[in-house]
């Protein structure tokens, strides 16, 4: 299987990941969160074309919680 393109990795990243990366659709389902040092990982299914992927997760900000 191929992996994606720049542009279509750069196309899934300024959805937010909302979509899948193959088809498009939006019935997406995530499993569980790793992290691992500065990182977190999650794979994701597209409950429409079955296709599977992972995404990575790097902390950008905090806030407080009262």
């Amino acid at each position: 299987m191929k992996d994606l393109t720049n542009n279509e990795k750069a196309d899934y990243l300024s959805k937010g990941g909302r979509c899948c990366p193959h088809c498009g659709d939006d019935e997406l389902s995530g499993g569980m969160v790793n992290v691992e040092e500065d990182r977190a990982y999650q794979d994701i299914t597209c409950t429409s074309c079955k296709r599977r992927w992972t995404d990575i997760h790097q902390l950008i900000d905090i806030r407080l919680i009262d």
